[in-house]
Formats: C-alpha cells, sequence, structure tokens
C-alpha cells in the first residue's frame, strides 16, 4: 500500500516557535499553507478516504490537499499534549526550570500537564496501525494521512526501516512523506522536499 503521510501547514505560531500540541486547537494560515503546497512535490494519490487529526489545522490542510475526498477524523492522530508549554514559545521558557528539565531530559520525560514522548508514541502508532489494518480490509491501493510534526517522527522512527531516530525526521510545514507499507514496516519512497521516484509504482 502508497501513504501519503502529511504534516499541516504552517500556523501564526509557527513562526513564533511556539509549542502547539494537542491543548492548541488553532486555525491554519491559509495563505502560508498555499505557498508552501505549491513547493511541495507529491504524488497524483487518489485515496478512497483522507484520514486527520480532528485538530483545526490538520482538517483545513486535509481540505487544502485532498478537496474531494471523504474525511475521518482521528483522536489518537493529535499532536503530543505538551501542558504547561502549550501556547509557550521557547524563547519565553529560557529561564523556566520544569522547561529546562524536560529539555534536559532528551524531551523523554512528562510536559507537566501533558505527555510523555513514549506515551505519545504508542498512541500515534497504534492508531496508524489501525488505520492501515482498515485500509487493507477495504482493498485500498493507497491511504493518506494528515496529521502533526511529531506524529510524522513516532511513526516513521518506529515503522520506518531503515529505522530513522526521532529527532532526525524531517518534519517541515506542509511536509509530505510518501511510504510503502509492506506487512510491518515503511520504506520512504520521497521525503519532503523530494521528487517522487520514477519506480514507485
Amino acid at each position: 500500500m502508497i501513504v501519503e503521510l502529511w504534516r499541516h501547514g504552517p500556523t501564526e505560531g509557527t513562526a513564533a516557535h511556539r509549542y502547539e500540541g494537542a491543548g492548541t486547537d488553532c486555525p491554519l494560515d491559509i495563505a502560508a499553507t498555499r505557498a508552501a503546497l505549491s513547493l511541495s512535490p507529491r504524488a497524483s494519490l487518489a485515496p478512497q478516504r483522507v484520514f486527520a487529526s480532528d485538530m483545526r489545522r490538520c482538517v483545513e490542510t486535509a481540505r487544502l490537499i485532498y478537496p474531494d475526498a471523504p474525511l475521518v477524523l482521528r483522536r489518537n492522530l493529535r499532536e503530543m499534549h505538551f501542558g504547561a508549554f502549550e501556547g509557550r514559545g521557547f524563547a519565553d521558557m529560557e529561564h523556566d526550570g520544569a522547561y529546562r528539565r524536560w529539555v534536559d531530559s532528551g524531551c523523554e520525560g512528562a510536559c507537566p500537564g501533558g505527555e510523555d514522548k513514549a506515551g505519545f508514541t504508542r498512541r500515534v502508532v497504534a492508531e496508524v496501525l489501525a488505520i492501515l489494518e482498515e485500509e487493507a480490509a477495504r482493498g485500498s491501493a493507497c491511504a493518506a494521512i494528515v496529521a502533526h510534526g511529531g506524529c510524522a517522527r513516532a511513526v516513521l522512527s518506529e515503522l520506518a526501516r531503515p529505522r530513522i531516530p526521532y529527532f532526525s525526521v524531517e518534519a517541515p510545514p506542509a511536509g509530505r512523506w510518501l511510504l510503502e507499507w509492506d506487512e510491518d514496516r515503511f520504506r520512504v519512497l520521497a521525503a519532503p522536499g523530494e521528487e517522487v521516484p520514477c519506480t514507485w509504482l
């Protein structure tokens, strides 16, 4: 099965480097997203259904990319919940002790009032596997998922072969990974910004 995995487009907080996770349901910057999508090479897939995080920025991105496809919203595709860090910028928290401890842990621990990376990763990977199972049962040749940067990192760090370390996964706004699902792993056919290889079919 061929899968397009998208990160939503930019928001106002993207440029401000703010943490926008499951606790921040902000709108998309439509103009910036259109501009980003115009530069993003992608396959001409026609999925029967498009799966998306139920957060506004993902729903709006999915509608721009796949305007005619039925949209299936999944709460478990939400970004990590950053708890007390939601809506705050990196620079604003430079001297925040809780934030410094979290960063110094490699961002592995739980955000105060939020999720930890391991639990977030389990949630997202389980949801993506359920989607793939559903689409395989329907006989779908392709699938599309529109979610968040953290979701892409979670999925590819766990399911891509060869494996990609979590923080090595590039996750630009409106970025698209073209993937091939083969029973228990993803093969990356094209990363964001890369042209689709002519042999992918």
